[in-house]
């Protein structure tokens, strides 16, 4: 199973922990078999307020390495 998440649910697991948090996430997928699927448009639209804002880096490098460390697939955009 594959599970792709818009850029908003993004943010609500790896941010705000909800409807869970990553670490349950990726039980979760793991348990299935099931990864998570990343744009390279899902990706940069939850970066991308870091660069605009000049926000903390170090916090959203912690994000994506969170992110990362889930079962992933990637699916390339035409």
């Amino acid at each position: 199973m594959r599970v792709l998440l818009d850029t908003k649910d993004l943010i609500e697991v790896v941010e705000r922990s909800r409807p869970l948090d990553v670490l349950a996430l990726g039980t979760w997928l793991q348990q299935r078999g099931a990864r998570i699927v990343l744009t390279f448009t899902g990706v940069s639209d939850f970066v991308g307020p870091v660069f605009a804002d000049r926000g903390d880096w170090l916090t959203m490098r912690g994000y994506l390495q969170s992110l990362e460390a889930l079962p992933i697939a990637y699916m390339r955009e035409a």
